[in-house]
């Protein structure tokens, strides 16, 4: 029936009885015919217009043509009394039976168009419409009635305008079950779930019974508040009302409890279903997969399968996303399989499902097919791609993407751009970055939270901090999360006191800070009492987590306060692997290798699985104390584990065997590896280089060039260093100059170094000093610090004096540059200005680390210190010493006092050299292994120029080889000669 056709017959209607019919007509709507005769008026009615077209109208039309209208009235009265509603039949505000039979037929026929008129308002989401409906509806009373109300109150609930829904629902007088159900959907619609627990309650004071469709709805409300106590409450009531069987309140059930975590419970349900319908399967495999339990979905999804269930778009989605948090890629390819064979790849929400899953896992290649054969790829299809780039690391792809997407008129949403600033963020790409933003305004989106947050971290990226902070608003600076990217950008950029200063403007805002913050705050500290003030927070009514306790330890550890690293460690609840693994690198690095093996063992024996981390701070123990045995045992573990032929291990293993002086064991290893990158040549090349091998250096460096593998800045420096311990100048100049012109590598400090060590070896004081003064680098300490060395070596207390001064300017308390001044003083005969060197550095209080050597014997590594006297064997430790000195000194020996303070007696002096901590360690060696056998020990300080005279001189007498791997080289005495020929 056209328009016009309405326009026709609404002038043969009274306005007074024609409201709901001029409400159409004035919105332009179209209604069927048997609809639009049911509001026509019946009374005057002589004949209908000649346009009608009478084919497919109702039996109704012959009546009205033939001047009929009391048949036609008649008909109306049984066609539509029979099927009116019983709501309305039975309602208080029913029409009078005295009031006219047209008034009445009317008033009955208004529930079908009624309807119609609020389906069209809610799918064309037309306010302006409904509210005339509702005030049309209002003057003829019907607004009181349950039905009526109940269908204007979903309608109202659809424009998310709640008061005009309370103010309906509070105008009925006897709210039916239906309108209970429908202010409780209007209420969870609307995101106000809570509030439907408190009215469920009021509906059943009211004394009305729950139905399956209530009930359903209460408990989503509870699955969407957590509202546990509530949901157990309605369950109850489902079981007194006996609507557990119903499938849709058994899914709900389900829900609900999966929602609350559980899952326990709802697996109990989904157990107690008879015949466990499609619906429930769906919603406990949802469950699972919310809660993080992938491997329990796909395992409840294989078990669906087998019992000859099909799944629907709903069962794939959900095991799509747990293949996507399990990264679980071959049985998202099987799934990928079934849905091929139901025919839903091509859907859409399945579509993007599987491209989010392929670029979760890794397979971007597959997800780029699924994307490739969607029929017309839509926002989020585009989006899970650019996503997929970002995440794996191809930020440049993902901006290409973009456009890509732009030049095909697919208008990005808000997920669509923060995945493009976080691809900007990942690669400091500022001026995309800033066209990215003002694109964002262009598409007339406005800057929400989520967006303010990837903003500010983007711009805190690409150390833009003035654009960070102009992000903060006054509604993102209540979110700890935008707080959190400032701070974390400021301290990724080295302002750590300004993130500190954020911190405490966070606070007074009145923010309260979270897990993140308190990771972000605590990598800003630079000082160990930022840290404590930090720990003090966090812990003030609050239980530490595993991550922030792991990021407490190592900084602790970095501070060099291991004791509060291990209380810290001790009082975590939880501590994974990670949390381990930290602790124990902690110890490494603080030369408390005992503990960390000790730390080690217990972590084996509580059941916690060592990974790559683990492995990689116990070798390098293993390493710093020359442990042979125990990196053998180590190794075993790591093959255990199948992990010998990841690159970092093996690259370790490597690097551990050759600082423990065992290069065949390394040999064996290299030759037996599937394949070697870089990494692994390069730490051979170091290898043979901290055994000063220039040869077999320079070997493993061509043996790595032929395999086509480029060197970078480390490989250079090895090789370089490699020609330092040989003292191979023209070498060394070579290398240095080929790095930008051969390998374009540009030197750093640690290069210009290497350079700076050769030069000063060979006394070429002006050449040193003239490069030192020259490089590109600022507060070069360990350049100076060679060349005060080489000034000690030289006897140069001129020089070495001006190096000195350099040193104490940008470490007033650097200890060894105090003994590498007093040691050239004396060695050149000042002791007087030597003297007062030592009243300088004890007003500095620069005091060294006391000295450790290291020696392992029987698979038991035993440690000790200058002056130590507290292993067992020292009485006889100090008895081979003595008879040592005796036999050296029969050999030519001569006692170098460069080191001693020149106020001690020559006695003392001789006292003192005969215990340092690697002489210690050697005479235990020779009393605890068999004649000939090989002694292998550690320093964590390189060798004095005394002890290592007087180590040479004892493999001649002792006849023994004896390695000791200092922090300088490995030194290989055999036969009163030295591998480092110095």
């Amino acid at each position: 029936m056209s328009f016009r056709t309405v326009l026709a017959w609404s002038s043969l209607v009274r306005e007074q009885d024609s409201g709901l019919l001029q409400i159409c007509i004035s919105h332009r709507i179209q209604l069927h015919f048997t609809n639009f005769i049911k509001l026509v008026s019946l009374q005057g009615l002589v004949s209908l217009p000649s346009s009608f077209n009478q084919k497919n109208d109702s039996p109704i039309v012959p009546l009205f043509r033939a001047n009929q209208s009391s048949g036609a009235l008649t008909f109306l009265l049984q066609l539509e009394v029979g099927g009116a509603s019983s709501e309305l039949q039975g309602s208080p505000h029913r029409l009078k039976a005295e009031e006219p039979l047209r008034r009445f037929s009317i008033s009955i026929v208004y529930t079908d168009s009624f309807l119609d008129l609020v389906e069209q308002c809610i799918s064309e989401q037309d306010v302006a419409l409904g509210r005339e409906l509702y005030t049309f509806i209002a003057e003829i009373g019907l607004d009181l009635d349950s039905y009526f109300g109940s269908h204007l109150i979903r309608m109202f609930s659809s424009f998310n305008l709640l008061a005009e829904v309370n103010r309906i629902f509070s105008k009925i007088s006897r709210p039916s079950v239906f309108a209970w159900n429908a202010i409780f959907s209007a209420y969870t619609t609307c995101g106000e779930s809570y509030k439907v627990i408190r009215l469920y309650h009021e509906m059943r004071n009211a004394r009305v019974e729950p139905d399956a469709h209530v009930s359903v709805t209460v408990l989503k409300a509870c699955a969407m508040t957590a509202a546990l106590a509530e949901g157990e409450w309605t369950h109850a009531q489902v079981l007194e009302y006996g609507l557990e069987a119903n499938v849709f309140v058994s899914s709900a059930l389900i829900n609900m409890y999966s929602k609350c975590g559980q899952l326990i419970r709802a697996h109990m349900i989904f157990e107690k279903s008879m015949q466990p319908s499609l619906i429930t399967w769906n919603a406990l495999i949802a469950g699972y997969v919310d809660h993080g339990h992938g491997e329990q979905a796909l395992t409840l999804f294989s078990i669906m399968i087998d019992c000859g269930l099909e799944p629907d778009k709903r069962t794939f989605l959900s095991s799509l996303k747990a293949c996507s948090r399990m990264s679980a890629l071959k049985i998202g390819e099987q799934i990928h399989s079934h849905i091929i064979k139901h025919g839903l790849d091509l859907t859409m929400t399945i579509g993007n499902s599987l491209i989010d899953m392929y670029s979760k896992c890794g397979s971007l290649q597959n997800a780029w097919l699924v994307f490739d054969k969607l029929p017309q790829p839509d926002v989020v299809s585009w989006s899970a791609m650019i996503s997929g780039y970002t995440h794996h690391g191809l930020s440049q792809d993902a901006l290409q993407l973009f456009r890509d997407m732009m030049q095909n008129g697919v208008l990005p949403n808000t997920v669509t751009f923060i995945c493009v600033i976080k691809a900007c963020a990942k690669i400091a790409a500022f001026e995309e970055g800033k066209e990215v933003h003002s694109y964002l305004y262009e598409c007339g989106l406005e800057v929400d939270l989520s967006l303010g947050i990837a903003l500010v971290d983007m711009y805190a990226k690409c150390k833009s901090l003035p654009d960070a902070v102009a992000m903060l608003t006054p509604s993102f600076m209540q979110s700890s999360v935008t707080w959190n990217a400032l701070v974390g950008g400021y301290t990724e950029c080295g302002h750590g006191d300004e993130a500190l200063q954020l911190f405490q403007q966070m606070l007074h805002q009145g923010v309260i800070p979270d897990q993140v913050t308190f990771a972000c705050i605590l990598k800003a500290c630079t000082r160990l009492e930022q840290c404590m003030s930090i720990h003090a927070r966090i812990i003030d009514g609050n239980e530490l987590d595993s991550h922030t306790g792991t990021i407490l330890i190592d900084l602790y550890a970095k501070f060099g306060n291991t004791e509060m690293a291990k209380w810290v460690f001790d009082r975590l609840p939880n501590k994974n692997v990670v949390t381990w693994s930290t602790l124990i690198a902690g110890y490494v690095q603080n030369g408390l290798e005992h503990e960390a093996f000790d730390l080690f063992k217990q972590m084996k024996q509580v059941g916690v699985e060592p990974n790559q981390v683990t492995f990689l701070g116990i070798m390098e123990a293993c390493a710093s104390m020359a442990a042979v045995a125990h990196g053998k045992m180590i190794q075993a573990i790591i093959v255990e584990n199948g992990l010998e032929s990841n690159a970092s291990i093996a690259s370790a293993l490597l690097d551990m065997y050759a600082k423990c002086g065992a290069l065949e064991e390394a040999h064996i290893l290299f030759n037996r590896l599937p394949s070697r990158d870089a990494v692994v040549w390069t730490t051979l090349v170091g290898g043979h280089a901290h055994h000063s091998d220039y040869q077999g250096a320079l070997r493993y460096f061509k043996g790595m060039l032929q395999t086509g593998l480029a060197p970078d800045e480390v490989t250079l420096l090895c090789l370089l260093s490699a020609c330092s311990h040989a003292a191979l100048l023209d070498e060394g100049c070579l290398i240095f100059k080929s790095m930008p012109e051969i390998y374009g590598i540009f030197p750093e400090v640690e290069h210009y170094d290497c350079l700076l060590d050769l030069f000063s070896f060979a006394g070429k004081f002006d050449v040193s000093e003239d490069l030192l003064e020259t490089i590109p680098f600022e507060c070069n300490v360990v350049g100076w610090k060679i060349l005060l060395g080489a000034c000690r070596r030289h006897g140069n207390a001129g020089l070495g004096k001006r190096c000195f001064e350099q040193v104490i300017q940008h470490e007033p308390v650097n200890a060894s540059g105090f003994a590498l001044m007093s040691s050239t003083y004396v060695h050149t005969g000042l002791l007087e200005e030597a003297e007062n060197l030592e009243g300088v550095r004890r007003h500095a209080n620069a005091w060294k680390i006391p000295a450790k050597a290291c020696i392992e014997v029987n698979n038991k590594i035993h440690s000790f210190t200058v002056g130590d006297m507290t292993h067992p064997l020292s009485d006889r430790i100090r008895g081979k010493l003595k008879s040592l000195t005796t036999s050296l000194m029969e050999e030519g020996y001569a006692p170098q006092f460069d080191s001693i303070p020149s106020v001690l007696s020559t006695e003392h002096k001789r006292g003192v050299l005969c215990g340092h901590s690697e002489r210690l360690a050697i005479a235990f060696g020779l009393l605890s292994t068999p004649e000939g056998a090989t002694l292998r020990i550690s320093k964590n300080f390189r060798m004095c120029n005394d002890c290592h005279i007087a180590v040479k001189l004892i493999s001649k007498v002792e006849k023994r080889e004896i390695m000791i791997a200092d922090t300088y080289c490995v030194h290989y005495c055999r036969d009163g000669v030295c591998s480092c020929r110095d």
